[in-house]
Order: C-alpha cells, then structure tokens, then sequence
C-alpha cells in the first residue's frame, strides 16, 4: 500500500455585488442667467462589483437632473435707437500671448434683433494680474470732452 497526500484548496470567494458612490456635487447652472438645469452623478463602484458579484441595480439612478436658478439677469441698457445691448461683461483675464504681446477680452449681447457695434472688446495694453479701465472705441466720448481716436 502507498501512501497518498491529499492537497486540500480552500478558496475564499465571496462575492462583492456593487455599491454606489455618493452623490457628486451638482454642476454648474447651464443658464448665466434665470432659469436653467444642472446635474450630478454617481457611479457604481463603491465597491467594483467582483468574483461574481452582480452591478447596481438598473432601478438606480446613476444622475439627477435638476432646475437651478442662475438669478436675475441684468436689465437691458435703454437706448436711444433700435439698438439695445445687454452691459459688457466683467474683462477675462489678461492673458501673455506666444509673441509676447498681451491680450484680454470682454462680450455683451444684443437683445434686439439687430445692434451696430461690437459684440467683442479686447484691450491689448493690458498687464498680466492687472486692471486695466476699457479701451475706447473711436465714436465714444470722453467726460472731459476730449475725444479719444484710436489707431490700429
């Protein structure tokens, strides 16, 4: 009679089904203005689901939508012609461009169907970290009376 050796495998196999994370904070407002929506979401991950584990269940949302209010939008500027401009934005800041000039820009919308002048404004005397007060256009009028012409 020989002698055999019985190798006897334990394997621990528990299953882990999916868990879900917590909730991410919620986005920004899609709207700058007024009514608008923004989302959060979660994943199914806390923990991974393993060793035959089952995901999150299908019933359980993975994002929320949401109405978000991005508050009051500024008041029109009242005109004297057709045409009707919302104020300019705050100046984005002043960038350093690869030639080494500077640049920045600032936006206003229209709210009539049709506005001559700019939508865009940029200053190029600004300085990195700076404000700068707004570039003059050609036909603006200085408080002093004295007209400020630009050139290119």
């Amino acid at each position: 009679m020989s002698n055999k050796e019985s190798i006897c495998l334990y394997v621990i196999s528990d299953h882990y089904n999916g868990g879900l994370t917590a909730w991410s904070t919620w986005s920004t407002c899609s709207s700058t203005c007024g009514p608008g929506k923004h989302v959060r979401t979660r994943k199914c991950q806390n923990p991974l689901p393993s060793t035959g584990g089952q995901d999150c269940p299908d019933t359980l949302p993975l994002f929320e939508v949401a109405d978000c209010d991005a508050g009051t939008c500024p008041a029109p500027i009242p005109s004297t012609d057709t045409d009707q401009w919302y104020p300019w934005t705050t100046w984005y800041p002043c960038k350093t461009l690869s030639d080494g000039s500077n640049f920045r820009v600032r936006h206003r919308l229209c709210i009539t169907r049709r506005c001559q002048g700019d939508r865009e404004e940029t200053d190029t005397t600004c300085t990195p970290d700076s404000t700068v007060a707004r570039r003059k256009r050609a036909t603006d009028t200085c408080s002093d009376g004295n007209d400020l012409t630009l050139s290119s």
